[in-house]
Parts: C-alpha cells; sequence; structure tokens
C-alpha cells in the first residue's frame, strides 16, 4: 500500500556521530519497477544528562522577597536537549516556587528556552511574619529524570 515504518533501536557499536550528536538515518526500499525509493532524516543521539546553573554560593531572601535562577539541562559533550518526555522537578523545603519547576522535556533537536534552558523563582512564603526561627535554612532541588541518565543538583541559602 506504498507504506512502510520502522523502529530504530540504538545498540553497541552506536554509530559515530558527528561531534555536534547528529547522524542522518536513511531508509531504501525497491518499487514495482526495481526503481530504488530513498529517504532519510537527522536524528540526534544525545548523551548522558547534565544539570546546571550559574549560581554560585548560598542565596539571601529577605523577608517578602524573592529570587530568580537559571538553569540549564542538556547532554554531555554537545549540550543538545535530552530524549524527548524526560522530566524535570523542582522542589523547596520552604518557601514559593514559580516557573520552570514541572517540566517534561519535548522531542526536539533544538536547544533554547524550554528544551535546555530554564527559570524559577523562590518567594518568601510568609512575608511580613515575626517567624521565630528566621532566618529558614532553605534548600532548592532540581531533579531530572531521564533514559539518558538521571540528574540532581541542590543549592542552599536563606529565606527571612
Amino acid at each position: 500500500n506504498g507504506r512502510a515504518s520502522v523502529t530504530l533501536f540504538s545498540a553497541h557499536p552506536l554509530p559515530s556521530p558527528p561531534e555536534d550528536g547528529f547522524v542522518t538515518v536513511t531508509g531504501e526500499t525497491i518499487d514495482e519497477n526495481g526503481d530504488v525509493i530513498s529517504a532519510s532524516t537527522r536524528v540526534l543521539f544525545s548523551g548522558q544528562t547534565q544539570v546546571q546553573t550559574s549560581f554560585v554560593g548560598t542565596f539571601t531572601i529577605l523577608d517578602g522577597g524573592q529570587a530568580t535562577f537559571d538553569f540549564t539541562v542538556n547532554d554531555v559533550p554537545n549540550d543538545r536537549p535530552i530524549e524527548g518526555g524526560s522530566t524535570i522537578t523542582v522542589s523547596t523545603n520552604f518557601g514559593l516556587l514559580s516557573g520552570d519547576i514541572g517540566v517534561t522535556i519535548p522531542d526536539t533537536q533544538d536547544r533554547g528556552p524550554k528544551t535546555t534552558e530554564f527559570t524559577f523563582t523562590l518567594s518568601d512564603s510568609e512575608p511580613l511574619d515575626d517567624f521565630p526561627n528566621s532566618p529558614v535554612q532553605t534548600t532548592v532541588t532540581i531533579l531530572v529524570i531521564s533514559p539518558n541518565g538521571n540528574a540532581q543538583i541542590t543549592i542552599s541559602g536563606t529565606v527571612d
């Protein structure tokens, strides 16, 4: 009926992709006249998961304040998106989180916002309080679950 499908499985030995992680996969068949029909597509072979932030040290959020953090999730060594369907969860023991705190990675080959670049904000959840244990030692954990391998980082600071 003029249709064909295939599932690409990878295994060792893996193809030797160029340095950017892409390979070209080509399929061929022969039509009723013996002519070759060929099609090809570009496939990204993602590497090991990494999560990074440019934030260094500890943070301090004053009473009623907030702080915004940028982070990247991509593969090693090509800094490309990890496998579609991978999840990112940002959690904290104190404060309110907003932004990219529960993300499912799309099936994409593009870098950028919502594929490899993410942002979240941590806000004081009890502004203008007389909290007796102020400031509160606070941790924020970024957890990535992926077939490429899981990754996690934790940043620490205080919320007043």
